[in-house]
C-alpha cells in the first residue's frame, strides 16, 4: 500500500504508449512470473481474449501460411470468454446469442472435457472431437482450463497435455485462457504454467490490481 500511495502521488496510471521505468519494472517480473518473454497488458478480459485472437490469426497468416480471411479456431462448448460481438459468436449458449446477430464467422465447438469419463488419450471423446475439427485453415485452439460460466467443469488431469501435444502434432497454437482459473484460485499462481505444457500458448490473466485499477493481461 505504502508504495502504490508514493507512487500515486508522482503518476498513479498512464497509456502503455508512454515509457515509464515502474511499469517497465513491472512487465519484466509479470514476464518473470508467466514464463513469457512479453507481456500486454489489456483494459478488459474480453479485449485480451480478442487481442489473442488477432494474434493467432495472423500467425495463421504469416507462419502457417493459411489464405488471408480464411483462419479458423476452435473452442469448447460451454465456453464463457467475454461478451463482445466476437466472442459471443462462437459461445454455445443461447442466452447470450439471442438478439445479438449476425455473429463473426471462422469458429467451431469441440467437446470440453468437463463431463468425460474416458481414463486415457485412446478412450477420450474431447480430445477425439477436437481432432475432427481440425483442418488446413484452423489456427489455434482456445479453452479455459477449468470452465467457470459453465458450472465448474474440471477436465480429467492429462486433458490439456493431452490438447497440447494434438496442437503439436497438428501445428496450431494453444490458447489458454485463465481469466478466471489464475492468481491463486486453485491454489498455484496459473494453473497450467509454461513450463508444464512447453507453450507456445498466449495466457489470459485477470486482476493482477484489482484492489486499485482493474486490467487484463495478454
Amino acid at each position: 500500500m505504502k508504495v502504490i500511495h508514493e507512487q500515486s502521488k508522482k503518476l498513479s496510471i498512464t497509456s502503455r504508449a508512454f515509457y515509464t521505468e515502474p511499469f517497465a519494472d513491472f512487465l519484466e517480473k509479470l514476464s518473470n512470473l508467466s514464463g513469457f518473454e512479453s507481456v500486454l497488458t489489456m483494459n478488459t478480459g474480453a479485449e485480451a481474449v480478442e487481442t489473442a485472437i488477432k494474434a493467432a490469426r495472423r500467425w495463421g497468416y504469416f507462419s502457417k501460411g493459411i489464405p488471408e480471411d480464411k483462419a479458423e479456431i476452435i473452442v469448447a462448448d460451454g465456453n464463457f470468454h467475454g461478451r463482445t460481438t466476437t466472442i459471443v459468436s462462437f459461445s454455445t449458449d443461447d442466452a447470450y446469442k439471442k438478439g445479438f446477430g449476425p455473429f463473426t464467422p471462422g469458429f467451431d465447438a469441440a467437446s470440453f472435457c468437463g463431463s468425460c469419463e474416458c481414463d486415457s488419450i485412446e478412450k477420450c471423446l474431447s480430445i477425439n472431437s477436437f481432432e475432427k475439427k481440425i483442418n488446413e485453415n484452423t489456427c489455434a485452439i482456445l479453452v479455459e482450463p477449468i470452465q467457470g460460466e459453465a458450472g465448474i467443469r474440471v477436465p480429467r488431469e492429462g486433458w490439456l497435455k493431452e490438447l497440447r501435444a494434438l496442437c503439436s502434432e497438428k501445428n496450431i497454437l494453444l490458447i489458454l485462457d485463465e481469466i478466471q482459473s489464475g492468481l491463486g484460485r486453485t491454489g498455484k499462481l496459473l494453473l497450467m504454467s509454461m513450463k508444464t505444457l512447453s507453450l507456445m500458448a498466449l495466457f489470459l490473466v485477470k486482476h493482477w490490481a484489482e484492489l486499485f485499477y482493474q486490467f487484463q493481461l495478454f
